[in-house]
């Protein structure tokens, strides 16, 4: 397909290195493409020892393999316009540091106007063996300045990950904006 045409393009092509200070988003829109990609739909294969690693990035402690997001606009049941997320990423991490620094991941979102669905991690050693992560937890974001706020986060543990291995995770995030 073309998406998977592109897809190898750019995982070959544009590997990002995770230590660079502004990262750059490649942003897909593809009509319709929300209903591939996450949860209830199996993981692709991957051959970690055909992919890009320390020996070509001397130095880094990990790389942004892949970075995707498929964007849809739309209008729910009861009336609501809204703008729907899935979003893929896939990691390689090269070092002890970047195993340390990304033991936990994060997804932000709002509470009230937003909500994630298809939450899914896994973690793929280079033996080929796959581990999902099932250890996801959800509670509200601090805020530093000691006001109620609706911002909320979802964490997942990827304490099992080792230098070498390949993260994924992918997840739908729904935003009912009221500028939309």
């Amino acid at each position: 397909s073309n998406r998977g045409a592109l897809r190898r393009l750019l995982t070959t092509a544009y590997p990002r290195r995770m230590n660079r200070s502004a990262m750059i988003a490649i942003i897909l829109v593809l009509t319709g493409a929300c209903a591939t990609g996450c949860g209830g739909i199996a993981w692709e294969a991957i051959d970690v020892s055909t992919l890009k690693g320390a020996k070509e990035y001397p130095g880094d402690h990990g790389l942004v393999l892949e970075d995707l997001c498929d964007a849809t606009f739309g209008v729910d049941t009861s009336g609501r316009p809204f703008h729907e997320r899935t979003i893929q990423r896939r990691l390689r991490l090269l070092t002890e540091r970047a195993r340390q620094s990304n033991h936990l991941y994060a997804i932000h979102y709002d509470g009230q106007l937003d909500t994630l669905t298809d939450v899914a991690a896994r973690i793929v050693k280079p033996d080929g063996t796959s581990l999902e992560v099932d250890d996801w937890v959800d509670h509200p974001a601090s805020a530093s300045n000691g006001l109620h706020t609706t911002a909320r986060v979802r964490v997942a543990n990827l304490q099992a990950a080792s230098p070498g291995d390949v993260v994924e995770l992918r997840w739908r995030h729904r935003s009912y904006d009221t500028f939309l």
